[in-house]
């Protein structure tokens, strides 16, 4: 569970870490939410869109987890 800063950190440099990894599958600075290139690393520049990588302390936002599972389907 991510229950403090320094959590939350470690999370966001290995959430960074994975979209370099998979590059080959995500188009550059896709965003989770709205699926724009819009995402400046872990917050996403659309207007209309909300997506942050954490929305409170210890919540993702509800779009990251699934944009991630759609990330398995692309590898398949």
């Amino acid at each position: 569970m991510i229950n403090f800063p320094d959590d939350h950190l470690l999370f966001a440099m290995q959430f960074m870490q994975m979209l370099n990894d998979f590059k080959a599958i995500i188009r550059e600075d896709e965003c989770p939410a709205c699926g724009l290139q819009t995402r400046s690393n872990l917050i996403c520049l659309n207007d209309e869109c909300d997506w942050m990588l954490f929305i409170d302390m210890a919540k993702l936002h509800p779009a990251t987890i699934p944009w991630m599972n759609s990330l398995k389907e692309r590898l398949k």
